[in-house]
């Protein structure tokens, strides 16, 4: 089960939401269709946040994706997707992606936030969604909603959704038949 959240993006972020947090000396960097080379970066994040994310009670089993797999993820839903990527040093510690959709003009579709265990509770999953959420704002003015869902089993990301900004619209059930 998930919650679908929406968020104005002509509205200014929450100042709750633009403090930053952590004591980590990171760094912030985006990448506007990123190309394999780029997206590889991130693998190992993605692949370990992917591991271990709340799946509620879903069967479905974690999977370790390819480089191939995760370019297709991030291209999946449109050919415009945008990733922010944190660092520490030149360790990547975290990742954010969203991507431009094509048929909604005015329409920004949120698709994953991930951030190595070790870094977590350090309020990096939400500056890398401000960093997103600001480039969009900055880059794309004619872009005006963002929508994203998280799991209702993953109470740490519907609070980073919240103190940013976003609205919770609607709950979402999905049903699973096991054959």
């Amino acid at each position: 089960n998930a919650a679908l959240f929406r968020l104005n993006l002509k509205e200014p972020l929450s100042e709750k939401g633009i403090e930053k947090e952590n004591k980590l000396e990171i760094t912030y960097d985006i990448y506007d269709k990123p190309d394999k080379s780029e997206i590889s970066l991130v693998l190992g994040v993605y692949n370990s946040s992917n591991q271990d994310q709340p799946r509620g009670s879903s069967t479905r089993k974690p999977t370790f994706f390819t480089i191939d797999d995760l370019y297709k993820i991030v291209y999946s839903g449109s050919n415009h997707p945008i990733m922010v990527v944190a660092r520490v040093n030149d360790k990547v510690i975290g990742i954010s992606t969203c991507f431009l959709t094509e048929h909604i003009d005015n329409h920004v579709y949120q698709k994953f936030t991930g951030v190595l265990r070790e870094y977590r509770g350090n309020g990096i999953a939400k500056q890398l969604k401000i960093e997103l959420v600001l480039y969009i704002q900055k880059t794309y003015p004619n872009r005006t909603e963002m929508e994203t869902e998280v799991l209702v089993d993953n109470p740490s990301m519907l609070s980073v959704n919240r103190k940013i900004g976003f609205k919770e619209i609607e709950k979402q059930i999905t049903l699973e038949i096991i054959v």
